[in-house]
């Protein structure tokens, strides 16, 4: 692999502005050793279903990795992103399929209906770390934006 310089972000700055859960969630997706001490890490932080935190911070790194990293492989689009995040985040009352046969007979079923609060629950939470992953980037100089940069480029915009 190329020796890839990641952004560095202000830490301070970002302690400032974001909340301590915001904070905790920004501190998983830098590294903590190496050459690249304090910049975006290379990769996609572990992360297990159990361990909502972990899976947050996988989609969160992932939208920032798309707008910043410069590398060109972490720009394409991050389609299935929402996958690092369980669908029930882990919430024990969520309807199980082997009490619903029939869910894919139609879209007006029980299943769906009685998911609806947890699909909700789950583009909230999706919603949130995408207003994260922004506030993260603005602290950004427009030159480390190589994810925007690339795709404004090729759409036009710039």
């Amino acid at each position: 692999m190329r020796d890839y310089m990641m952004p560095t972000f202000n830490n301070e700055l970002l302690k400032l502005t974001l909340t301590a859960e915001e904070f905790s969630l920004f501190e998983r997706i830098i590294s903590t050793q190496g050459k690249n001490k304090g910049a975006l890490r290379v990769a996609k932080p572990k992360h297990s279903r159990e361990d909502l935190d972990s899976c947050k911070a996988a989609y969160l790194w992932r939208m920032v990795a798309f707008q910043a990293s410069p590398i060109s492989a972490h720009h394409c689009m991050p389609m299935c992103a929402d996958f690092d995040i369980p669908r029930d985040l882990n919430n024990p009352n969520y309807p199980k399929d082997k009490d619903y046969p029939d869910r894919w007979s139609n879209s007006d079923s029980k299943y769906w209906h009685d998911c609806k609060p947890f699909r909700d629950a789950h583009k909230a939470l999706l919603k949130r770390l995408d207003d994260l992953a922004d506030k993260i980037t603005d602290t950004l100089p427009r030159n480390q934006l190589h994810g925007i940069n690339r795709w404004g480029r090729a759409l036009g915009a710039l």
